[in-house]
């Protein structure tokens, strides 16, 4: 017979009942899958707070129209009438999926709910963006492990871009999701091998090219890794693999038509959009590094240096660490498909962006898509520098005082500059450079959003029946609520100017002192004049 004390050992404890349900919440609690999902909570919760914070982006109102005249086409094409004047305009090229999404919630929003139309214009993007936070999380794990997706995650919630554009980005933020989604259900698939991860794959990559075309970008990112992975494997696991990717891109193919409704009529519209974006669509000027400079003269680096520009220096120093040890993984022959993807998502869109002749304007926002990436590289520094620090110093508290505080500054640094954390530069940029040169070197006014200051502030203090004008941006100030009695005018002597930052020729052409002002980091992100001497 055993003894007690041998039973004792070879038994598993028991424990009373009252004690399970304890001992589940802790440890549900302390799991990553639930921090993820607390952190993206916590996202959403504090900038729904903030939505009526942020103002209106230049793209805005066009993508608002878009979705309306997607949906009237769409109903033009089903029921067989005839189009309306509204079923095309300037944006025609650009792809309508999110746009109308977005156009239907604003709609709801303002007359169910009786919000404001900027907004309930912001709110499906900001879900969209709390819920890409999860995706990041997701993606990090299946890639690498639970940590990677969870420090990956908050990196991507500190970043103070990101925040901002959450907001108002109604085009960069949501292929940025999509994507990611993409590449999760892609990676899924590629483990698993079910025929509803390559669907799904396919559903989200239509979503995304018809959000915006660079989604493109996912096929490269994705194909390339797989290649250079899968070359030595056994031929059935190819062949397999094969055709759910058949399956993928013949489902991306149908499914970008369906979500594109001019496709139906012109398949070879999306050719046509294509090459409208990759060739001089647009001339204007903008400055980079104290030069003005046509948007397709400017230099190849313009988007690496504004991306250095823009992350916060811990940031930067964990990606550099994560470069080194993306490098070491890549030598390593058994975890090639997980870091060439991550090599392959930086270097795709960057290098596209990189080639002599390409537009280049707005600082970084066009590489949005390459965000989560740089997040995983931070997410890799970090677990490498936990790693050497718990070797070394055996300091586990020491190590969670480090990070609380790094977190509690990061949050200083966006909270410091709100609304304007699309004018967010790191603090290397601004030890080096003066307030008033930040928006002569980098991408620096935050995309026509502080003129919901001006707006305010009009509202608040013009006198009645008072005169208002703002050179070229007049139509986006409309979009404002704005006192009845005002009057807004292209131009002439009205009683108030609104001059946006950049706009160096106005200022100085104004003799009087800005009666009041949005400012960042000691700059004018925009001012407003009086034309009456006397008006206090």
């Amino acid at each position: 017979m055993l003894s007690e004390q041998t039973l004792s050992t070879r038994l598993p404890p028991l424990h009373k009942p009252t004690d399970q349900p304890i001992r589940w919440f802790q440890g549900f609690v302390g799991a990553p899958g639930f921090q993820a999902c607390a952190i993206a909570i916590l996202f959403f919760a504090i900038n729904l707070t903030t939505l009526g914070d942020y103002g209106l982006s230049f793209d805005e109102p066009n993508g608002m129209a878009r979705g309306r005249s997607n949906l009237t086409l769409l109903q033009s094409i089903l029921f067989n009438q005839p189009p309306s004047a509204t079923a095309a305009g300037p944006s025609d090229f650009h792809p309508p999926f999110f746009a109308t999404a977005n156009y239907v919630t604003t709609e709801f929003g303002v007359r169910v709910l009786g919000w404001n139309r900027i907004a309930a214009g912001h709110l499906l993007n900001l879900v969209t963006a709390s819920a890409g936070l999860v995706v990041l999380f997701l993606l990090g794990r299946s890639l690498f492990n639970a940590t990677t997706g969870l420090m990956a995650e908050l990196f991507l919630a500190l970043f103070p871009r990101f925040i901002a554009h959450a907001h108002y980005n109604a085009k960069d933020i949501p292929v940025m999701v999509l994507g990611m989604l993409t590449l999760l259900a892609l990676s899924t698939a590629l483990r698993h091998g079910h025929k509803k991860h390559w669907i799904l794959a396919a559903v989200c990559l239509s979503a995304g090219i018809t959000t915006k075309l660079d989604a493109l970008f996912l096929l490269f990112i994705f194909l390339t890794p797989w290649f250079i992975s899968r070359f030595r494997y056994r031929t059935d696991r190819r062949r397999s693999e094969l055709r759910g990717i058949g399956l993928f891109l013949t489902l991306s193919v149908v499914g970008t038509l369906l979500f594109w409704p001019q496709l139906w009529t012109n398949p070879l519209h999306l050719v046509k959009a294509t090459s409208h974006f990759t060739g001089a669509f647009n001339q204007f000027e903008i400055t980079y590094l104290g030069a003005s400079l046509p948007i397709d003269e400017v230099p190849w680096h313009y988007m690496p240096v504004h991306l250095l520009a823009v992350t916060p220096i811990p940031g930067m120093l964990l990606v550099v660490i994560g470069t080194a040890e993306l490098f070491l993984m890549l030598s390593h022959h058994r975890q090639r498909f997980a870091p060439w993807l991550l090599a392959c998502w930086i270097l795709f869109p960057l290098s596209a962006r990189m080639v002599p002749g390409i537009l280049q304007y707005d600082g970084m926002r066009h590489v949005f898509l390459v965000v989560p990436a740089l997040a995983l590289l931070a997410a890799l520094g970090f677990n490498r520098v936990r790693k050497l620090w718990n070797s070394r110093i055996q300091a586990p508290r020491t190590c969670i005082a480090v990070c609380t505080t790094l977190v509690a500054w990061l949050l200083w640094q966006i909270m410091q500059i709100h609304p304007y954390q699309g004018s967010y530069l790191n603090k290397a940029v601004r030890l080096f450079l003066p307030p008033a040169a930040l928006g002569e070197w980098f991408d620096f006014y935050s995309w026509g959003t502080p003129l919901k200051h001006g707006a305010d502030w009009l509202n608040a203090n013009a006198p009645p029946h008072a005169s208002v004008t703002v050179p070229n941006h007049l139509q986006t100030l409309k979009q404002y609520p704005m006192r009845r009695d005002l009057r807004l005018q292209e131009s002439g002597d009205a009683d108030f100017i609104l001059v946006m930052g950049w706009r160096k020729d106005l200022r100085d052409s104004l003799d009087l002192p800005p009666v009041s002002s949005a400012r960042c980091y000691g700059a004018d992100l925009i001012a407003i004049y009086p034309q009456d001497p006397d008006w206090k």
